[in-house]
């Protein structure tokens, strides 16, 4: 199996809370056997700070950042994906991997630290029975 691309930089800018945004990148795995494509949960941290007080913070659950790497084929609704599909012998897919995020505009927006939030996430080709 290949992946046909080679993977670049995602970013997204939220700006104030409320704010959904999303980017994506195609990717293209061809193969002569079943493989199944899998991407990794991701964990964003703060890497550079409004003040020097929150190096080193991660977002959690509790916090109002949702957001998730995941695939999408071009017919998929917005907001959503899988982590996971399958590629069978002798087939070229092509499906988009978007990298999405929303600053949720609740009681606690606030608990979000400003500044430049860095992860990382691997795709995964992998043989299938």
């Amino acid at each position: 199996a290949k992946i046909e691309e080679t993977f670049e930089l995602m970013e997204l800018d939220l700006t104030q809370p409320g704010t959904y945004k999303e980017t994506y990148q195609f990717i293209t795995v061809a193969t002569n056997t079943k493989v199944t494509v899998s991407v990794s949960d991701s964990e964003l941290s703060l890497v550079t700070p409004a003040d020097e007080g929150g190096k080193g913070f991660t977002v959690s659950k509790d916090l109002p950042l949702k957001y998730d790497v995941v695939f999408r084929k071009d017919t998929d609704s917005k907001r959503g994906g899988y982590k996971q599909y399958t590629v069978e012998a002798g087939e070229r897919d092509t499906r988009r991997l978007v990298f999405w995020a929303e600053w949720m505009d609740g009681e606690n927006w606030y608990q979000l630290l400003a500044g430049e939030y860095k992860g990382s996430a691997t795709v995964t080709v992998a043989a299938s029975n």
